[in-house]
C-alpha cells in the first residue's frame, strides 16, 4: 500500500495520505516521535528468537538488533520509485483530521496500523518491508524537520540516518527540494511548494 508523507511548514506538522483514502490526516511533533519509538520497539521485538517463533527461544538481544538492522538495511536499499499518492479525485472533498491515537499491531508478516481521530479510522496494512521503509521515511522527515530527539535503537539511527543522505533516491527530499517520487510501499516526503502541499489543511477536523 501507498502512503505520502509531507510536512507542513506553517502548521508544523507530518500529514499522511493514505492511498484510497479521501483523508489527509495530520500528526503533532511529540505524536510523530511516540509513533517512531514505539513502531521501532515493537519492529525490534518481531526479531527476537521468540517473535520469530524459534525453536528453544533465547533472550539474546545483540542477535535480535542484528537481525533488525540487517532486515531494515535491505528493505530501505530495495525500495523503488512511485508516484506519490495524489489528492482525491474531481468531486471527491478531502477531509483533513487531526490523528488523535495510533494503533499499531505486529503480525507474524505483517504490521498494521491504524489512523484514528474526530470519530474517524484510516487502516493501513504494510509488509516487513514497507514497515521498514516507512518508518525509515518518517525518522528522515522528522529529521528534516529538526524534531530528531528521540532515543532509538541504533540499527534505526544508524540506517535512517544513512538513507536521509540520499536525498530524492529514496524519495526523501533534501530540505527545500520539490516533490520528489513516493517510495513504493512507504511514504515518500512530498513537500509542496513552501513545504505546504496540503493547502486545506488548514481547514483540519
Amino acid at each position: 500500500m501507498r502512503l505520502t508523507i509531507g510536512y507542513s511548514d506553517s502548521e508544523d506538522r507530518v500529514w499522511m495520505r493514505i492511498e484510497g483514502s479521501s483523508a489527509n490526516w495530520w500528526l503533532t511533533r511529540r505524536l510523530a516521535l511516540a509513533l517512531i519509538r514505539q513502531w521501532a520497539t515493537l519492529v525490534e521485538k518481531s526479531y527476537t528468537d521468540e517473535g520469530l517463533s524459534m525453536p528453544s527461544p533465547q533472550d539474546d538481544t545483540a542477535a535480535t538488533a542484528g537481525r533488525a538492522r540487517s532486515a531494515h538495511k535491505a528493505a530501505v536499499a530495495s525500495a523503488k520509485p512511485v508516484a506519490p499518492v495524489g489528492r482525491p479525485a474531481p468531486g471527491v472533498e478531502t477531509v483533513n483530521r487531526t490523528v488523535s491515537s495510533i494503533d499499531l499491531t505486529v503480525k507474524p508478516n505483517r504490521f498494521d496500523l491504524v489512523f484514528k481521530g474526530a470519530g474517524a479510522q484510516d487502516a493501513v496494512r504494510l509488509s516487513r518491508d514497507e514497515a521498514h521503509r516507512m518508518l525509515a521515511a518518517l525518522c528522515d522527515r522528522c529529521r528534516t524537520n529538526g524534531w530528531f530527539n528521540a532515543t532509538l535503537p541504533g540499527w534505526l539511527v544508524g540506517d535512517a540516518g544513512a538513507a536521509g543522505s540520499q536525498g530524492s533516491a529514496r524519495g526523501t527530499p533534501s530540505p527545500g527540494a520539490g516533490a520528489p517520487p513516493a517510495v513504493a510501499g512507504s511514504p515518500g516526503q512530498t513537500d509542496g511548494p513552501g513545504g505546504d502541499e496540503p493547502s486545506e489543511g488548514k481547514e483540519r477536523r
